[in-house]
């Protein structure tokens, strides 16, 4: 059987479900995992109901979809693009004919910002929790991970000093060094057990999975900000202490710019459909399949 070009995917928000993964490359987002695979059918078991497939031109227009923002929250948002070029640097050589896939849709990704979606990445996560952090001098953050990555930079266009508190001090370190030339004010990388006893001063961002009954031992100033960005991961519910503000607030709060947009989008939409037929006509005219595509 010929190989054919095939993506799994599942929202976060599904993923507490017990199901065995689709063999192939995983990549992981804050909202979705996502599988590719140029064999279908390739698994270790039953693929669980929470994994959607996809195959061939239907593939490669909803991961186009995908790394344009188009199925974000804050839709044309800029922050997933970067998450997959990083995603792309961190595979090994493989046998999987997939990088020649991956070049394309990185090709085709930048044609479809650059003619409908400009304007509309604008608000973003980072600029929004910039926003929101005006005036804010003293920042602490929870968490590490790829969100805090694609937020930082904002944060940090302004003279600020902030407390990094993460499980891994490696990988905080990691956070530093993306951001060493942008920043202004001080930025310290603290252990996640020590959060409880650090008496944080100003605002609070939340990226990574910790309990509610974590924070409200340590949050005890009801006057604090708590930006909130665990969304459908918090495992107790919603916090209590302190002036929170969530993730689906963050989203609410560019809904309005969403609605303005819903024309570029749709052509955005219509734009990718057309490229996902023209590259699947790519490979009906190759006699040699994947290898000659790809080999």
């Amino acid at each position: 059987m010929d190989s054919q070009f095939t993506v799994f995917h599942r929202r976060r928000c599904e993923s507490g479900l017990s199901s065995n993964p689709p063999k192939g490359l995983i990549w992981k987002t804050c909202l979705r995992d996502i599988v590719f695979s140029l064999e279908y059918g390739s698994i270790d078991g039953p693929i669980g109901k929470d994994w959607r497939c996809f195959q061939s031109a239907s593939a490669y227009r909803f991961i186009l979809e995908v790394i344009c923002g188009l199925h974000s929250p804050i839709l044309g948002e800029t922050e997933v693009m970067g998450q997959f070029k990083k995603f792309l640097n961190t595979l090994p050589q493989t046998e999987y004919h997939l990088p020649e896939i991956f070049s394309d849709l990185i090709r085709d990704a930048k044609v479809v910002r650059n003619e409908h979606l400009v304007s509309i990445g604008a608000a973003t996560y980072g600029s929004v929790i910039r926003q929101m952090l005006k005036n804010a001098t003293q920042i602490d953050v929870i968490g590490s991970g790829q969100l805090v990555a694609s937020f930082l930079p904002w944060v940090l266009k302004e003279d600020r000093n902030i407390r990094l508190f993460c499980r891994s001090i490696e990988r905080g370190n990691e956070r530093k060094r993306e951001v060493q030339e942008l920043k202004q004010g001080s930025f310290e990388i603290v252990s996640l057990d020590k959060f409880e006893s650090s008496q944080s001063s100003g605002p609070i961002v939340v990226a990574a999975p910790v309990s509610d009954i974590f924070l409200a031992r340590s949050i005890l100033d009801p006057k604090i900000k708590v930006i909130d960005l665990r969304g459908g991961s918090a495992p107790e519910g919603e916090l209590k202490n302190g002036q929170v503000i969530s993730l689906a607030q963050i989203f609410n709060r560019v809904k309005l710019n969403a609605y303005r947009s819903q024309s570029q989008i749709a052509q955005a939409k219509k734009r990718v459909s057309l490229m996902a037929i023209e590259w699947s006509k790519q490979l009906k005219i190759r006699p040699q399949g994947w290898e000659d595509l790809c080999g």
